[in-house]
């Protein structure tokens, strides 16, 4: 079969999501046609590639050319010449705005065409098209796609937020302007869809409408994979402390802080030897950089880093740090990743609502710290004592697989397979609602 997959960031420079695609295209690539439409990352990528025995197709626009050779000129240029390319940035960025809040849905005209060209370009009959949200713009191509090709499959794979989404809509008086059009927008998702993978921290916004009924899968992030375990890393030039901690993902400043982390680690370090290593990306560097420079070589941060370097790191390391949104509209998909190596981990959350603390009541070497300035001290010793308890312990993948099985590509992509073939199985089918 001729599967097609539409997603943001891809290989070789894949966001969170951009990973899960991959992780389920090469399970279903192993007996099927399978292309990956992406945005380019780089300028100087290639609109086409062979990769793991799957075709990716790159795609771009014409603000998206001039953006990413202004972030190609900021990663080279020094001094001045790097300041006016960062000023040209945020003009770029003040346009996009402008322009988000001027369009009645929040959509890109110019980001649906790209895929939808793509998508069109594509000579054999298309069973199925999975675009994989974030960007809505691929799941909107993929439903006009649909109204053209109707004996094509949409089925679309959701991890984040549209409608409710703040990073998106950048102010609330602009997400409450777009709320009308944008829920119209997921409505007609529902009318094309075959079927909709949905990951569970947000199945209660889907409640609301009526066509989704019978068509909404519940699923997780597809993370888990067992090679994680077999990487080991080289640390030289490095201090060997007995407890390594490492943090892989990003920290926003409004959404995922990671000041209080850091003011925890602070204790920790000096109550007990060992080290924070942070591969991260985001826009708190002003933040991490004075607790680096205080830490004196025992905090980090190596920046950002390729997946291959980061999967090493959290192999090598002696506690999983994760951090949770200062919102419930998105779930960490690095905690999977964290899963997948059967590792310690602890995690800090700030709601008591905050999907991954229940996730992690099934993972038996985890610790949960609520992010409160009266208790920083006392986290810190807990940590000190979760290691000291478990320190050795790991769990064999086979036991993460089968408790966390809706975030394995392996099951996932058999779902996606019985979709397509209408050859549902009932049992499974079920135990997935």
């Amino acid at each position: 079969m001729n599967i097609v997959f539409m997603v943001g960031s891809y290989y070789p420079y894949s966001s969170a999501v951009g990973t899960c695609c991959l992780n389920i295209v090469e399970e279903l690539s192993k007996e099927n046609n399978v292309t990956v439409i992406c945005m380019k990352s780089r300028i100087d990528q290639s609109d086409v590639e062979e990769y793991r025995g799957h075709t990716v197709v790159r795609v771009s626009h014409r603000w998206w050319d001039i953006r990413m050779k202004i972030d190609e000129k900021i990663r080279t240029e020094r001094g001045a010449s790097k300041l006016l390319f960062k000023f040209l940035l945020n003009g770029i960025r003040f346009k996009e705005y402008i322009k988000l809040i001027s369009s009645r849905a929040s959509l890109q005209k110019s980001m649906i065409d790209a895929y939808y060209n793509a998508l069109n370009k594509i000579l054999a009959p298309v069973e199925a098209v999975i675009p994989m949200c974030f960007p809505m713009e691929a799941v909107v191509a993929g439903m006009k796609f649909k109204k053209n090709v109707t004996t094509t499959k949409l089925i679309p794979y959701l991890f984040d937020p549209f409608v409710e989404s703040h990073t998106l809509h950048r102010a609330k008086w602009n997400k409450r302007l777009k709320r009308k059009a944008n829920l119209k927008v997921e409505k007609n998702m529902f009318d094309l869809s075959t079927k909709v993978f949905c990951v569970n921290h947000m199945l209660h916004h889907f409640d609301k409408f009526s066509n989704s009924h019978g068509r909404i899968i519940s699923t997780e992030h597809p993370m888990l994979k067992e090679n994680i375990n077999n990487l080991t890393i080289n640390r030289e030039g490095e201090n060997k402390a007995p407890l390594i901690l490492t943090y892989t993902g990003v920290f926003d400043k409004v959404v995922r802080n990671p000041d209080y982390l850091l003011k925890t680690m602070q204790f920790v370090l000096s109550d007990y030897d060992s080290e924070l290593h942070l591969y991260t990306s985001g826009n708190c560097g002003d933040i991490i950089d004075p607790y680096t420079k205080e830490a004196e070589g025992k905090i980090v941060n190596h920046g950002y880093v390729s997946k291959k370097d980061a999967d090493i790191a959290v192999a090598s390391s002696g506690i999983l740090v994760s951090v949770g949104n200062r919102d419930n509209l998105q779930s960490p998909s690095k905690v999977f990743e964290y899963i997948s190596a059967g590792k310690p981990i602890v995690h800090f959350y700030n709601r008591d609502d905050d999907s991954i603390v229940d996730l992690l009541k099934s993972y038996p070497i985890s610790l949960c710290l609520k992010q409160d300035k009266g208790l920083i001290e006392q986290n810190a010793k807990s940590i000190i004592k979760f290691y000291q308890e478990c320190n050795g312990k790991t769990l064999k993948f086979s036991e993460i697989e089968y408790k966390f099985r809706k975030a394995s590509p392996k099951y996932i992509a058999s779902q996606i397979l019985n979709i397509i073939i209408d050859k549902e199985n009932e049992n499974e089918s079920k135990e997935l609602m």
